[in-house]
């Protein structure tokens, strides 16, 4: 949820040295904003690349120089030279080097909690891959390239159950280690999901109610319903779950 805050890049949360340049960085939230110092001489290809193991710097940029100058060289030969006051992107697959005497300073908020980082020695890192969100009922493209036939038998795997029926869901989350080996599929509808069934039966009309009167009472109910601790309950325990399940997967194996 968004919310007022402000934070100070002279108190930043995470000084990080990069060869010849530095980078100060703070949290804000989901986002990390790193404002990076090069001193003369500076070049990613010979300060940062024996540190990340890339050929290129495959971080994306986008930002704005408040000092110096900063040559850019993508991959394909693109060069730009970016100098103060200037906002610039700069795709991943790139080089670049100050030019001139002055250090070139500048302030960005695209991947700069993976800049200037060495790769993981530790080969049981987990990751988040992915996460994906979706209505699977005539939402995507895919049903309609893969046809019918097709589209059933991949729905078919992830079926799952809930009061009482059979339903066809993409899981919420996939989890992959860094080599990009599946981890965990969480499914929607975890066990403890109750919200659906106790709606059903508030919508559901009452012995001596009239169809209007159920819908005005289950809207009543409804509202009562939201202000409960229970509602909150259940909106979490999806979380709460993949946690678990994740952290079980994670000591004991598949």
């Amino acid at each position: 949820m968004a919310r007022l805050q402000r934070r100070s890049l002279r108190q930043p949360d995470e000084f990080r040295p990069v060869g010849r340049g530095t980078l100060e960085l703070v949290e804000l939230g989901d986002t990390a904003y790193g404002r990076t110092i090069y001193q003369p001489g500076w070049r990613w290809s010979e300060d940062v690349r024996p540190i990340v193991g890339t050929d290129l710097c495959e971080v994306h940029h986008i930002g704005f120089c408040l000092q110096g100058r900063l040559r850019v060289v993508m991959a394909d030969g693109i060069e730009v030279e970016i100098q103060a006051d200037d906002v610039f992107e700069i795709p991943p697959g790139h080089d670049a080097w100050v030019v001139g005497d002055e250090p070139w300073i500048g302030v960005d908020s695209r991947g700069r909690r993976n800049f200037g980082v060495a790769p993981s020695d530790d080969p049981d890192r987990r990751v988040l891959g992915t996460i994906m969100f979706t209505d699977i009922v005539g939402s995507t493209t895919l049903a309609a390239t893969l046809g019918d036939a097709a589209w059933h038998d991949l729905m078919a795997e992830f079926m799952n159950k809930k009061n009482g029926g059979e339903w066809a869901s993409l899981p919420v989350a996939v989890f992959y280690t860094r080599d990009f080996k599946e981890l965990l599929r969480y499914f929607e509808y975890p066990d403890i999901y109750h919200k659906d069934r106790i709606r059903g039966h508030q919508q559901a009309t009452r012995p001596g109610e009239s169809e209007e009167q159920a819908k005005e009472r289950s809207a009543r109910e409804f509202t009562a319903l939201q202000a409960s601790p229970f509602f909150d309950l259940w909106a979490s325990a999806a979380i709460d779950q993949i946690l678990s399940a994740l952290h079980e997967r994670m000591v004991v194996g598949p």
